[in-house]
């Protein structure tokens, strides 16, 4: 069986889907179709280990008290819970003075 092609003229999909928006996806600007954005200068290789196009899901439990708080924190600087999560997760696991502070307070 042959893949499908969701590009086909005769796809009723494609009714919804501007060509702006495929050319978005696949990294072709307006300026220049031949080079996107996603396009790497001469002499540069994408490396594609370190290009994300995924989030992972996951479940986080939580006391009403902290989550209360950390959402008035994310209500005062106008961004959601997920991303202060983020930010905070990925600064403790980038800065090793905040990482060993952790595992010091985990180990007691």
């Amino acid at each position: 069986m042959a893949k499908k092609s969701y590009t086909s003229k005769d796809n009723p999909v494609m009714n919804f889907i501007s060509q702006a928006s495929i050319d978005e996806v696949d990294g072709v600007s307006a300026d220049n179709p031949s080079t996107g954005a996603a396009n790497p200068p001469a002499g540069y290789k994408v490396n594609h280990a370190v290009i994300e196009t995924k989030s992972r899901r996951i479940q986080l439990l939580m006391q009403p008290s902290l989550y209360g708080e950390a959402k008035d924190i994310c209500n005062e600087l106008g961004i959601s819970l997920n991303e202060f999560i983020n930010r905070a997760v990925r600064k403790a696991t980038h800065d090793k003075d905040i990482l060993e502070q952790i595992i010091k307070e985990l180990k007691g």
